[in-house]
């Protein structure tokens, strides 16, 4: 596991191996740079990269297969990629206080155990709250 929080990072040293966490929240990231080579993300289960200045999330997330906490709130995240509503561990999603308008279609609806996605404190366009309340209505397991 790597755990770097409020350490003013910019870049995040080589990971390797098999992480279950990595916590690199409260530095100065603008990107996460994760090296497909040297580290297997799919047993990483918390993924808190909080009050960075990320302006979006890797295309390594999709390897993220055992992915419970997502933590990506108070960064300047304008989108989240698709490969987020393949991320069938999710537990709980914290998306908020970003610069985010839209959610990808089926962000509710990720996997069996989601019970919170907040996503307060983003200009999301009407017609995303809209597509999140017809995913609540239709069967999300979130509360």
């Amino acid at each position: 596991w790597f755990s770097a929080p409020g350490n003013r990072l910019t870049s995040l040293p080589r990971i390797s191996g098999r992480p279950q966490r990595l916590e690199v929240h409260g530095n100065r990231l603008s990107s996460l740079s994760l090296c497909k080579d040297s580290a297997y993300w799919d047993s990483l289960m918390t993924l808190k990269v909080m009050g960075n200045e990320l302006l979006e999330l890797p295309a390594e997330i999709s390897l993220m297969k055992g992915l419970r906490v997502l933590n990506v709130a108070m960064n300047r995240l304008r989108s989240l990629p698709d490969a987020v509503t393949r991320l069938e561990n999710l537990e709980w999603m914290y998306l908020y206080g970003n610069a985010i308008t839209e959610l990808p279609h089926g962000t509710l609806r990720c996997g069996k155990w989601l019970e919170r996605v907040c996503v307060e404190g983003n200009p999301l366009t009407e017609q995303a709250l809209a597509d999140l309340l017809t995913e609540l209505a239709s069967g999300s397991s979130v509360r």
